[in-house]
């Protein structure tokens, strides 16, 4: 699966934004982006926007931020993932 920092995007003939999706339960809580997300966001300002739908448990409401890194203070959170792999010996007889 490749990461390219946003869930999809949207161009015509003249200009293009690339759009991140974000979903919550509550009417309001904590969203995480991804280093990746958070590059793009950078990079691309105006040309990205991050769409959150909040609500869901009761009547749902969406919300969009272009260039979301000026409406957001973000806190950087580190964290070690172990992953885990298997290999196994092919051998072509």
């Amino acid at each position: 699966m490749l990461s390219c920092g946003f869930d999809f995007k949207l161009d015509d003939k003249q200009d293009f934004y690339c759009v991140e999706v974000k979903g919550m339960r509550e009417k309001n809580g904590n969203f995480l982006l991804t280093q990746k997300e958070f590059e793009m966001a950078r990079s691309l300002q105006e040309r990205y926007c991050l769409f959150i739908v909040s609500n869901f448990k009761e009547t749902p409401r969406a919300d969009i931020f272009f260039n979301p890194l000026q409406h957001f203070t973000l806190k950087e959170q580190r964290e070690e993932i172990i992953r885990f792999s298997y290999q196994g010996m092919f051998n072509a007889k």
